[in-house]
């Protein structure tokens, strides 16, 4: 099984899977896939019948066959190339503190998502520190998300603080042998080094998973169902 580039790994994935219920059959997708480790998990352990997109394709054999066989898609213009109203449930799995537009983003995601489906989030976070705006400097301001989310008629079903899978990650970068400097250039942990070289640099960072479900009420600008 490949590694999923993110605190709390598959793991974390897991635990956000079983908390919406995901079963065989249910069409999941993964925004900023990129090697495809978690569309591989969720399509291995839920049999769920899984997409990807990403702003440019990975490198794993995994995401080249995706692509032949249509399972994934390049964004484009940031813009998510699924149909609206197609899927149970969107991942954003360090996706939000890395785009420029995250609001834009997250209205693609509800755009795709269907009623009753489930949006799930997991990214750095502004600890100690409330921040108006969605994203500033390298972490999501959870509060604010959670505000934009309910006032668009989300429920949120699950905010919990994973800060200790960010800590466990640093971790294992010291104890493998190696070092942080070392990591942070290795070009097949890039993602992992963002984050890291992010987190490291600011004690006020965290790490969050939020899973909001999407209501018959959602409504963003009516331009979503």
């Amino acid at each position: 099984m490949m590694r999923s580039l993110h605190p709390g790994g598959l793991d974390l994935t897991k635990k956000a899977a079983d908390h919406i219920g995901l079963v065989a059959g249910m069409r999941v997708l993964d925004i900023g896939c990129g090697d495809g480790a978690t569309m591989r998990f969720l399509a291995e352990a839920y049999g769920a019948d899984v997409r990807g997109t990403d702003v440019v394709a990975g490198t794993a054999a995994y995401i080249r066959q995706a692509g032949e066989m249509g399972l994934w898609r390049r964004i484009e213009a940031g813009s998510i190339p699924w149909e609206a109203v197609s899927f149970d449930a969107v991942f954003l799995e360090c996706v939000l503190s890395l785009t420029d537009l995250p609001e834009y983003m997250l209205c693609e995601a509800a755009r795709v998502l269907k009623t009753d489906g489930h949006l799930v989030i997991s990214d750095l976070c502004a600890v100690r520190r409330r921040q108006t705006a969605l994203v500033f400097d390298g972490c999501v301001g959870f509060a604010t998300l959670e505000d934009w989310l309910t006032s668009r008629h989300f429920v949120i079903c699950q905010s919990s603080d994973e800060s200790e899978r960010l800590v466990q990650m640093l971790a294992d970068v010291i104890f493998s042998g190696g070092t942080l400097e070392a990591f942070l250039h290795a070009e097949e942990h890039r993602l992992d080094g963002c984050i890291l070289q992010r987190s490291a640099g600011n004690a006020a960072c965290g790490y969050r998973l939020l899973i909001a479900r999407k209501t018959a009420e959602t409504s963003l600008g009516g331009q979503f169902s």
